[in-house]
């Protein structure tokens, strides 16, 4: 019983356990050759002081797209809320019965006495 459990788990976890293995293997290899490709290509660090605006306003077309979707959403929102879609009308759920003659009857809604 212990022995197929553990057998069970060797062959559930093994491949993905081999598989990270052989992926980590590989990224080690990728960043060691990339490391000695570089090692000579390296030259004078270059600091880029140039200025920078900071402080970036969006554009005309994003506030009047963000108006837009605002205004237009907020008049959606009214319109539903404010129109009823009429009269309720209350309803009682039956649930699934046998009737007299024996026949199973699924259940439905029907109107509230």
């Amino acid at each position: 019983m212990i022995r197929n459990i553990f057998v069970a788990l060797l062959f559930f976890f093994g491949p993905a356990m081999l598989m990270l293995v052989l992926r980590s293997l590989l990224f080690l290899i990728r960043y060691q050759l990339g490391r000695r490709r570089h090692r000579g290509a390296e030259g004078p660090v270059i600091i880029d002081v140039t200025p920078v605006d900071e402080k970036k306003s969006p554009s005309r077309f994003f506030w009047v797209v963000a108006l837009l979707l605002g205004v237009v959403s907020a008049m959606l929102a009214l319109y539903f809320l404010s129109h009823d879609s009429g009269e309720e009308i209350r309803r009682v759920y039956v649930p699934a019965h046998v009737n007299e003659q024996g026949e199973v009857v699924p259940g439905h809604w029907e109107p509230a006495p």
